[in-house]
């Protein structure tokens, strides 16, 4: 998909985080084990559009970047569950009875319709 550097500085721009504060829980997220150790620079591989739904979850569940990886891996194993209740059905965010997909599963589907989109404006 893109490389760490790209990924964050567009996360920052689209939630108004400054990009080292990205960089800084992304850094956390890695040494964690939630992203993979990579090279640095041009040798880098680049993240999957899961992983940057990983970095995303990390940036918006938590002002602590202390807390980050134990948030990411809380948000990223939500799932979402159709409940029936009086005659309506809806969509709840629950954990794990039930389940549909993970919630980074959601948004890794967002992000890649979000990059063939682009790729098909280009």
């Amino acid at each position: 998909m893109a490389a760490l550097k790209d990924i964050t500085e567009t996360i920052a721009e689209a939630t108004g985080l400054v990009a080292f504060d990205v960089r800084y829980r992304a850094r956390f997220l890695r040494g964690a084990g939630i992203l993979p150790a990579s090279k640095r620079g041009r040798g880098s591989t680049p993240l999957t559009t899961r992983e940057a739904a990983q970095i995303l979850i990390g940036c918006l569940v938590s002002d602590s970047a202390v807390k980050v990886a134990t948030l990411t891996r809380t948000y990223a194993g939500l799932r979402q569950s159709l409940v029936h209740a009086r005659g309506i059905y809806t969509t709840e965010i629950t954990a794990p009875k039930h389940m549909q997909g993970p919630f980074a599963n959601a948004l890794t589907f967002l992000l890649d319709i979000c990059t063939s989109q682009e790729a098909e404006r280009s």
